[in-house]
């Protein structure tokens, strides 16, 4: 409901003319829709399915959810990611059906489309190690989840010898073929924003020795889990 004010001419004869201040009551059919930072979270029942994830606590506006988006962020299925088709007062509908259908122990988010952009888990790797060997041993590495896609950021490296220090960096199982000489330290790399990588793969850094001399090296992975 809606309260408004009017103001109504009430013609007489003459001087009898005047106007009446009237205060009206007026029934107003409101649609709620998300925007951009609206966000809904709960926990699915034990009920949903790979097609339908239930929550009976909630009591949603029919459809309102529907163009958006449903992420597991725990539990079971977590990082699963969908498009929602439509939604009734308890239950979210994905356009493509689950992976693995959500339990009692899934906790999931919901957020409008146009946040797709903006929703994820941020990601930072980072560490030290004394390489010795003149053989690559990790250094550094960030796997992606199943079920989810990571947005790659940047690579960074520092050590505290360049000259007897060499590198090699495996994106999603490609090795990046890094010149095998003496790079200037530190080395930053950003990545490209929109080249998602796969789920069930890794970003990895190696380091070594040329020499056998031991050298102190650090990196750091920074990226966006969706």
């Amino acid at each position: 409901m809606r309260v408004e004010e009017y103001t109504v001419p009430i013609t007489g004869t003459g001087v009898d003319d005047y106007t009446q201040h009237i205060t009206a009551v007026v029934p107003v059919e409101v649609s709620v829709q998300p925007s951009v930072g609206d966000v809904d979270r709960g926990t699915a029942d034990a009920t949903s399915t790979i097609n339908r994830l239930d929550d009976v606590a909630k009591n949603w506006g029919v459809n309102i959810w529907a163009g958006s988006y449903v992420r597991i962020i725990g539990g079971t299925g977590v990082g699963q990611a969908r498009r929602i088709a439509s939604n009734t007062a308890s239950g979210l509908v994905p356009v493509n059906a689950f992976s693995t259908a959500p339990d009692a122990t899934s906790e999931y988010m919901v957020y409008p489309s146009e946040a797709e952009e903006v929703v994820g888990l941020p990601i930072l790797r980072i560490d030290r190690q004394n390489f010795v060997a003149m053989v690559f041993a990790e250094l550094v590495r960030w796997d992606i989840p199943a079920g989810s896609t990571g947005d790659l950021s940047e690579i960074a490296m520092k050590t505290d010898n360049p000259a007897l220090t060499r590198y090699r960096v495996t994106i999603a199982g490609v090795d990046q073929a890094i010149p095998d000489r003496q790079l200037s330290s530190p080395v930053s790399v950003p990545w490209r924003a929109g080249n998602a990588l796969a789920g069930g793969t890794a970003v990895v850094v190696e380091a070594r020795s040329t020499d056998g001399t031991g050298v102190n090296v650090d990196a750091y992975i920074t990226g966006m889990e969706r």
